[in-house]
């Protein structure tokens, strides 16, 4: 059968338009399929700054939180060179009304979970945690906290935000997060603590609810690049070395990652209960789940 030129042209086309779709597809999926870190590696994704803003620390002057996050953002852009962050640190919900008049970050750290999907970011994560992030989907947080009560005997206890401050001055190991705000005996506020003062974490049914904090979040309206570079930082953020600068020599909170958990407990002596029952913390997920 005779099959004009033409005709001939035509399929050769169609082969080669089927045969580049299917490169191209074939492609995407192998991307789709590598890590982030791979992706960056590979040179997939394209060196830029992002914008991060973070609130204020209570347990921090703003000098100190300049100086560690700065740490932090150097140590990034060395692990990960071309890529850098433009951090801006706001004191009050009025500057960061302020500020989303002119624009608006590609990763912000709040105390609420809200922003784009982070299951890519979280199914990567392969270090150990003192709980289970995956359970985490819009936001992923850094540390947590527990409810604790403080004493210099057993018959006093008085809850950790109503010490004095004359009394936390002189027991340095107390976080200011380490706090309660129910369920504790308060002694009278005029019965000083002396001596040596204990904390001691408050069980609920013979479990340590874990009150995280210091969500991390991606903006959904960032492109895509910006948005793949977020999670590089944000899985910096949950490294063991990040996770100690932050949470074991500066911040008043506790580190998510187990080995950055056991240098902050080393740190601060008065926390060495914690390493006892750390194997009872659940996260209030999973303690409302079990109700």
């Amino acid at each position: 059968m005779y099959i004009s030129k033409k005709y001939k042209i035509l399929a050769v086309c169609g082969c080669l338009f089927g045969l580049i779709t299917g490169i191209l597809i074939s492609e995407r999926i192998q991307q789709k399929q590598l890590s982030l870190h791979e992706r960056w590696k590979q040179g997939l994704l394209h060196p830029d700054m992002i914008s991060v803003w973070m609130p204020l620390p209570e347990e921090m002057t703003a000098q100190d939180a300049q100086q560690t996050f700065e740490r932090l953002t150097q140590n990034f852009e060395t692990q990960y060179p071309g890529f850098g962050v433009d951090l801006q640190i706001y004191a009050n919900p009025d500057d960061y009304q302020a500020m989303l008049t002119q624009e608006h970050p590609v990763v912000w750290i709040s105390q609420e979970a809200q922003g784009e999907d982070l299951s890519e970011l979280i199914s990567e994560l392969n270090a150990s945690y003192l709980t289970d992030l995956s359970k985490f989907k819009i936001a992923v947080p850094l540390s947590f906290h527990l409810k604790a009560m403080y004493a210099d005997s057993p018959q006093k206890w008085i809850a950790a935000q109503d010490i004095p401050t004359e009394i936390s001055e002189n027991f340095p190991a107390v976080m200011p997060s380490l706090h309660s705000t129910s369920g504790a005996a308060i002694i009278d506020q005029n019965t000083a603590l002396s001596g040596t003062v204990r904390m001691i974490p408050v069980s609920e049914n013979d479990v340590f609810p874990m009150q995280f904090s210091n969500y991390c979040c991606i903006n959904p309206e960032a492109d895509q690049n910006s948005r793949k570079i977020g999670m590089l930082w944000i899985s910096y953020l949950l490294s063991e070395e990040a996770q100690s600068i932050l949470f074991a020599e500066h911040y008043g909170e506790l580190p998510l990652h187990e080995q950055a958990f056991s240098h902050a407990i080393t740190i601060h002596k008065s926390f060495a209960v914690l390493d006892e029952i750390k194997t009872k913390f659940v996260s209030e997920m999973e303690e409302s789940s079990d109700a």
